[in-house]
């Protein structure tokens, strides 16, 4: 598992890079903490890890984030609860081009350093 610390505004949060979801999520209580611009959306069942806990959302929340230097504004499933309060899922990846090495356990953007993971 990795994870890295993402800034929000003035807040710094940790996130869970997931190459095994398929989409980025965040925590119904860090919407509304954070007071996030939220969409209706189509409602979608989401199926955690461990095969036991499904949960609906029928919302997403608009984010502007930093990652080490860089800017992103993504597109969050809100969930009632899960693990951690922001789940970067393949959805990102894939829109950002970005890679996570797991030997090196490093983050990998384009045309930018590697960004170390905890």
């Amino acid at each position: 598992m990795c994870s890295s610390e993402i800034r929000i505004g003035n807040t710094s949060h940790e996130a869970l890079l997931d190459t095994g979801s398929s989409i980025s999520s965040i925590s119904e209580h860090l919407v509304l903490a954070l007071n996030l611009h939220t969409i209706p959306s189509p409602p979608i069942s989401v199926l955690f890890g461990d095969n036991r806990q499904t949960y609906q959302s029928h919302t997403q929340a608009i984010c502007t984030f930093h990652l080490a230097q860089h800017e992103f504004q993504h597109f969050f499933y809100v969930l009632p609860r899960q693990l951690f309060p922001i789940t970067l899922g393949c959805d990102w990846f894939i829109k950002t081009d970005t890679q996570l090495h797991f030997d090196s356990r490093q983050l990998i953007l384009p045309s930018a350093p590697p960004i170390p993971l905890f």
